[in-house]
């Protein structure tokens, strides 16, 4: 199948290195598409699944999608995807193709459908979600190449992601202390700056799986404040102690 998939890009460096880090973020964020259908002795992925996948991933993030469709040199139909980023004044687009030529819709009897209209239906439908959750980068097995008869490329099944769990106010009271003791007095700085320290903490605790309501993220940052203050004023008075007067 890879080498049927036509990728393409397009904007200026400026506006590309503004859309894949918008897409990495996307990609860090993004859930896993769950096969939520039933072919003929097969399960996949719908069409709407993806799409709901992608429309929650995007939210917030310049990010937007379109299907299209072009005649290549040699008068071929090609269709399939194209993810937009935008801030306004300038866009880029990635997008993904495929020749709708390759794809051959079978029915319940294992032949070709001969209704020409339900068969490019069909084709229409696996194209958009295939090339969609392709250039999407949304991991899921793809066997329904039995449907369109294919050569959907398998692939790993991916781990689930850990179940998150909300950092409370009642947690970040309890683990002031260790906080406190890891953030500022084993680093043993000569300065403490408070936003810096409160965005580790705020890293730390998402990569270990929980989720930070904006309430707790300001509790956060008022906590190391307040931290930031006592050492620093601490580390003058020594200061203050060592120099002669």
């Amino acid at each position: 199948m890879e080498h049927l998939i036509e990728t393409n890009f397009f904007g200026s460096d400026k506006a590309l290195a503004s859309m894949f880090k918008a897409f990495a973020e996307f990609q860090q964020d993004m859930d896993f598409v769950n096969k939520d259908s039933k072919g003929y002795g097969y399960d996949y992925a719908d069409y709407k699944s993806v799409v709901i996948v992608v429309r929650s991933g995007f939210k917030g993030k310049g990010l937007s999608y379109t299907h299209v469709s072009r005649v290549d040199e040699n008068s071929n139909l090609l269709m399939g995807t194209r993810i937009v980023w935008s801030d306004g004044q300038e866009y880029a687009y990635i997008e993904s193709m495929l020749p709708l030529k390759e794809v051959h819709v079978v029915g319940r009897d294992g032949k070709n459908k001969t209704n020409d209209l339900q068969a490019l239906g069909a084709g229409l439908t696996y194209v958009k979600r295939y090339t969609l959750q392709t250039v999407a980068g949304l991991p899921t097995e793809d066997d329904d190449g039995k449907s369109a008869n294919v050569a959907a490329p398998k692939m790993q099944k991916q781990p689930q992601k850990p179940k998150q769990q909300a950092f409370t106010l009642v947690m970040l009271n309890k683990g002031a202390e260790r906080l406190e003791k890891r953030y500022f007095i084993e680093e043993k700085k000569k300065f403490y700056d408070a936003v810096l320290i409160a965005n580790v903490i705020r890293d730390d605790l998402k990569t270990k799986g929980f989720t930070i309501e904006s309430d707790v993220s300001n509790q956060i940052s008022e906590l190391c404040v307040q931290l930031a203050e006592k050492h620093n004023q601490s580390l003058e008075d020594k200061l203050d102690d060592e120099i002669p007067v």
